[in-house]
């Protein structure tokens, strides 16, 4: 476990070397908010079909560039130090040295979306669908103990409008009847089982994505490796996921305090997500050894790299 914690500092000092990873997550954020529709609840209807479409080849190609990107800071910040990078002989020489690994870390963004865009887009089609599965049982089930209650439908949108309709939402719920309210507390009961159960999943499956720049595996290849390496510490790992979702929690509650501390707390939201991205790919860059990994995308050639469908190698020192 004190690798572990050593790992998740080593993420956040990597993260504080390399800001220019925040450019495209705050640029794919702000777009997404723009496109997305509003004034009406997720269904079927042929809108919201439409929207899922373009966003998931939004998040495909965002995802194959930004995580191509994460993987090139990430061997930059592991390769044997020099004096240039240092800084202690040549300060001159380590500051271009740092601008350029800056440089070269932005570059491979869009290198990144053309070597790995259909390896993802399969990828969050599996992340997605196991959602949608379990959506649906969690819908025949809640139809099968009676449906959804009348003032249901008016209930998601109050929740989905946020704290501008915290008064309407009151109001609304004070004026249920003990029968509606227990109705309302089963299907909500059913529904936070179902993503608890898809949380649990979305863990053990937490390095697809990284796997598919790293080893350069297919999605469900991907998906199968995660398993294999979550299980080789499934409690360490199961912590970890609890410290993350603990950090959440709080900067949420943080966040609700005031308008002020809610941009703060969705900032501090941002540098914790990316820096836990930053951590699978040093957890996995120790896994494996940088001998056994392949160059990112856009890298110069030559890099090392043994075969990465030989798992024969991926037994280095327990975590």
């Amino acid at each position: 476990m004190a690798r572990l914690l050593t790992l998740l500092g080593e993420s956040f000092a990597l993260l504080g070397r390399n800001l220019v990873l925040f450019y495209p997550v705050l640029i794919y954020l702000i777009f997404f908010d723009v496109i997305r529709p509003r004034g009406m609840m997720v269904s079927a209807d042929a809108k919201w079909l439409a929207f899922a479409g373009l966003l998931m080849l939004l998040l495909s190609a965002f995802s194959a560039g930004w995580f191509n990107m994460v993987y090139m800071a990430v061997l930059q910040h592991r390769k044997p130090a020099s004096p240039a990078l240092t800084g202690e002989d040549v300060p001159d020489e380590a500051a271009m040295t740092r601008l350029t690994e800056t440089f070269a870390v932005f570059k491979a963004f869009f290198p990144g979306v053309g070597e790995y865009f259909f390896r993802f887009a399969l990828g969050w089609l599996v992340f997605f669908g196991v959602l949608a599965i379990m959506l649906w049982v969690a819908h025949g089930q809640v139809m099968a103990g009676g449906g959804y209650p009348a003032v249901f439908e008016e209930m998601i949108t109050l929740i989905q409008r946020g704290p501008e309709a915290q008064r309407e939402l009151e109001a609304l719920t004070r004026n249920l009847s003990p029968e509606v309210m227990a109705q309302m507390g089963a299907v909500f009961s059913i529904f936070g089982g179902t993503m608890t159960a898809f949380s649990l999943f979305a863990l053990v499956t937490i390095f697809w994505a990284p796997l598919v720049i790293m080893r350069q595996l297919g999605a469900f290849r991907a998906y199968l490796e995660s398993l294999r390496l979550f299980f080789r510490n499934p409690f360490k790992l199961m912590a970890l996921g609890i410290f993350y979702f603990a950090a959440f929690m709080l900067v949420g509650i943080v966040g609700g305090l005031n308008p002020i501390l809610g941009i703060i707390g969705w900032f501090l939201w941002l540098f914790v997500d990316i820096a836990f991205v930053v951590f699978l790919f040093l957890y996995l860059t120790d896994e494996y050894g940088l001998q056994h990994v392949l160059p990112p995308a856009g890298s110069p050639a030559g890099s090392s790299a043994e075969n990465p469908g030989d798992d024969s190698h991926s037994g280095s020192r327990p975590l």
